[in-house]
């Protein structure tokens, strides 16, 4: 829910660089580990999931 909620600030924001005003979106994944995990399956895991969550642009994606 947080993950969703800062997607939807960035998203309703507007950018101005140099003048030129731009609109921003943002995808993000989140990845659940265990105390089992290692870290190259977390970081595995979350590569996954962001790449699903961009696949689908401005998504928030859990992967559990």
């Amino acid at each position: 829910m947080w993950t969703e909620n800062i997607r939807g600030k960035i998203a309703s924001s507007i950018v101005d660089v140099e003048g030129r005003r731009f609109s921003v979106t943002v995808s993000i994944g989140v990845a659940e580990a265990t105390p089992r995990d290692s870290a190259e399956t977390l970081f595995a895991n979350a590569q996954t999931v962001l790449a699903r969550s961009e696949q689908q642009t401005n998504k928030v994606t859990v992967y559990a």
